[in-house]
């Protein structure tokens, strides 16, 4: 009976340890914020800039419409060393406006470089505030390091504008 006990208590602890050495570790930087995301950074004339901040532990890349010219260079985890956008780095990516009051759907498409934003660093991107109203989604569509260049899967990262939306001023 005492090594049965004995049994069963040592295959209880190996199975707790084990359970708790399998937990997900968090990808996100920062818990309190999603992996991507976007915030209103500042409207200066009739331009709103947003800001998209990868609060993953994961470089992202998405497609530019110009090289950047300021880069730091970064390897991924497959050894492989890309150009990372600098923190703050102004951009001109792919993207869409979905705004189903003024019944539209645009896309602005001209990127032919690669970009990539390195876990916890952030770009700015000008928007013309007047294709946002009175309401939209603007998004961006980006794939993780581990990810190859095809269309899937498909991520999206967006924005929703509301006449309310705090801008804090230029």
């Amino acid at each position: 009976m005492f090594l049965k006990s004995l049994v069963v208590l040592a295959l209880t602890a190996i199975v707790s340890v084990t359970a708790h050495s399998q937990t997900p570790a968090e990808v996100r930087i920062n818990p309190q914020q999603p992996t991507i995301y976007f915030t209103a950074d500042r409207l200066v004339k009739e331009k709103l800039w947003l800001r998209l901040h990868n609060n993953s532990r994961w470089a992202i890349r998405l497609w530019n419409e110009q090289p950047n010219e300021i880069t730091i260079p970064l390897r991924l985890p497959d050894g492989h060393e890309v150009k990372s956008l600098i923190d703050g780095a102004e951009i001109s990516p792919k993207y869409v406006i979905e705004n189903p009051v003024a019944g539209f759907y645009q896309v602005h498409s001209c990127p032919t470089f690669e970009a990539w934003i390195a876990p916890g660093n952030s770009v700015l991107m000008p928007v013309d505030v007047e294709r946002l109203k009175p309401l939209a989604d603007f998004s961006v569509r980006f794939s993780y390091e581990w990810e190859g260049e095809g269309p899937e899967p498909d991520h999206r990262v967006r924005f929703r504008y509301y006449p309310e939306t705090k801008v804090p001023p230029g």
